[in-house]
């Protein structure tokens, strides 16, 4: 799980934008969600099974608790913060989509902060 945060942060600092803040996270056992998130606390719990989801699907919900964390909710239909992401996922969603996603949530909180 940090790596992908690592990676996310060389990917956005690549693109001449600031790291992600500081993210706690926990890794949960007998979790019956592959992930949660405090919103707009920088606090993420990702499953014990979702670490090891292989890389791509992982780093989707990765994405999608931070944003969580970030302080952004659901939204209905978006590739990324649906609340049934896996539904959008499993019909043919781009990771190359889903990071364009995620890019302009990071751009409007590094915008607001």
């Amino acid at each position: 799980v940090i790596d992908v945060i690592y990676e996310t942060n060389r990917k956005l600092q690549a693109l001449g934008m600031a790291r992600l803040p500081r993210i706690e996270v926990r890794i949960v056992k007998e979790a019956c969600y592959a992930g949660m998130a405090y919103r707009g606390k920088n606090i993420i719990h990702i499953s014990s099974d979702a670490v090891n989801y292989q890389t791509a699907r992982q780093r989707l919900v990765i994405w999608h608790e931070i944003v969580h964390g970030l302080g952004w909710g659901h939204v209905e239909g978006c590739k990324l913060m649906d609340a049934n992401p896996w539904r959008l996922w499993s019909n043919g969603v781009e990771e190359s989509e889903v990071w364009e996603t995620f890019l302009k949530y990071v751009t409007e909180y590094q915008q607001k902060n």
